[in-house]
């Protein structure tokens, strides 16, 4: 999603950004405590000049129109620090459209894996964003330490110990363990407090809030042993391409589909048809799992006034278990760690019935209306 905007210049010099929405862009393993989130008073864009409370300095580097919803960003244009841009430095305002409140958003400012999203683009929505890191190679032991320690640091500092002796020999274990073999055990308590921060942190769904369930394999070692679960969810349906290039079922599981059928898998060829797991340990082959029909929850998808919606007879399944991300903890790699979420009521009959690259039912659709799809 691409968020236009518009360069503005104020009197004094300054250029102004018009931005229509932010979104946060922390990287896995960042963290901000709750000082770094600071209410500010809503103050008045330069389009409003005639009812300004403070003057135009420096110092006012962000401010917010109080008649509407947009976000202003500051870049000062006169001056540059030795390192570059110092607008590139400062957090971002971000304004609750409900409350009317504004935070002040640094967390993006401390990452450092690189971000897939800007102050001026936002690619949480992409179904299927960037990749960060390729191929299978482990990370350099001082790219290891340096993740490792920035970990421990946020760690110990959410628990007020930070640079206690605990802190300080939990850190020289950890520098003994990357020496010797170029990673480290994390204890259960990290662990549980990386999986949190590195999907709070993550771009990638706006419900980040949710989630009950995840279950972690071993971390990469040399890379040549890494477990993985090449299914994008652990339920997923499949997608049967036909002769003339057509799809019967999910077109985004094409690929996937033709390596099940590869690995022995037996398909019956319908639209909703559940692809086995197919997994590698310890790095070895792949192997296929098929998921017994009985532990698959369906659920109809019906409307309440426009009966055609039933006879397209269609159907998903209730529960989104995400199995194609990593987990990046203090450094350390886990490349198959299937969590759970829960499907929006828009997510299945706005991106997966009708997306183009999906089933793309808003083109084959017969309705002569438009008609919602609700979840019955």
């Amino acid at each position: 999603m691409t968020h236009r905007h518009k360069i503005l210049s104020d009197p004094g010099g300054r250029k102004i950004t018009r931005l229509a929405s932010v979104c946060e862009t922390a990287g896995p393993g960042s963290f901000t405590t709750s000082s770094d989130l600071q209410q500010l008073p809503p103050v008045l864009c330069p389009f409003h000049q005639q009812r300004l409370r403070r003057p135009w300095t420096d110092k006012a580097a962000k401010m917010c129109c109080a008649n509407s919803f947009h976000l202003w960003r500051w870049a000062d244009t006169r001056r540059k620090s030795s390192d570059g841009d110092k607008s590139a430095k400062r957090p971002l305002i971000v304004r609750n459209v409900e409350t009317g409140k504004m935070l002040v958003d640094s967390l993006h400012k401390i990452a450092r894996n690189p971000l897939p999203c800007t102050s001026t683009i936002c690619q949480g929505s992409l179904m299927c964003g960037p990749v960060r890191r390729n191929g299978r190679d482990p990370r350099p032991k001082e790219e290891v330490l340096q993740h490792a320690r920035e970990f421990l640091d946020q760690f110990y500092t959410s628990i007020k110990r930070f640079h206690s002796k605990a802190h300080e020999k939990r850190w020289s274990e950890v520098e003994r363990q990357v020496q010797a073999r170029g990673t480290y055990d994390l204890t259960e308590t990290e662990l549980v407090f990386g999986a949190k921060l590195a999907w709070r942190n993550s771009a990638r769904c706006i419900g980040r809030i949710q989630w009950s369930a995840i279950t972690i394999f071993p971390p990469r070692t040399d890379g040549q042993h890494d477990y993985k679960v090449w299914n994008s969810q652990l339920i997923q349906f499949a997608g049967h391409k036909q002769p003339d290039g057509s799809v019967i079922g999910d077109p985004a599981s094409v690929e996937l589909t033709e390596i099940c059928k590869k690995l022995g898998w037996k398909p019956e060829g319908g639209r909703f048809e559940a692809l086995p797991l197919v997994l590698s340990a310890n790095g070895e082959d792949p192997e296929i799992f098929e998921i017994p029909e009985d532990l698959i929850m369906r659920v109809k998808i019906t409307h309440p006034v426009y009966k055609t919606i039933d006879e397209m007879q269609l159907e998903w399944y209730a529960v989104p278990a995400v199995s194609s991300m990593m987990l990046d903890v203090g450094g350390v790699e886990f490349t198959a760690c299937p969590f759970n979420g829960w499907y929006m009521v828009t997510e299945i009959a706005v991106r997966d019935f009708c997306d183009a690259h999906r089933y793309n039912l808003a083109e084959v659709s017969t309705l002569s209306h438009a008609a919602p799809f609700y979840i019955g």
